[in-house]
């Protein structure tokens, strides 16, 4: 691998949070250390990609509303889909803010309940 694009890849990774620097003493050069705890590294990637993707969305889908609320737009089809849209993002964002106040070793056993939570909701038709 070229030192150019594991040198990006590494900032990349520090960005994300999902690596630090590790000074070893005596060396000048940087060490780097991964998170060791799984659920709190997904629990990185899930924030910077709300952070990077979710956030903007919703902030461009209260414009457009706005937008369209403020003109003399008679085009209720497209501002009620936008108002749906606005109401499913921040529904998702609100399930999001839930499962992320719940402390992070309870992670996986909400994940096991998750064929339970289909059956209860009968979405497995297989079994």
């Amino acid at each position: 691998m070229a030192r150019s694009n594991v040198s990006t890849s590494l900032r990349e990774l520090q960005g994300w949070r999902i690596i630090k620097v590790a000074h070893v003493l005596g060396d000048r050069r940087d060490h780097f250390t991964a998170t060791k705890d799984l659920c709190q590294t997904f629990q990185r990637i899930l924030d910077e990609r709300k952070r990077r993707e979710v956030d903007p969305t919703l902030e461009v889908l209260q414009a457009c509303v706005a937008e369209l609320d403020a003109g003399d737009s008679r085009d209720d089809y497209v501002r009620q889909h936008l108002l749906d849209l606005l109401d499913f993002f921040a529904t998702m964002v609100s399930l999001y803010e839930e499962v992320r106040r719940l402390p992070s070793d309870r992670l996986p056993q909400i994940v096991k309940l998750r064929g339970k939570m289909r059956k209860l909701l009968a979405l497995d038709r297989s079994g």
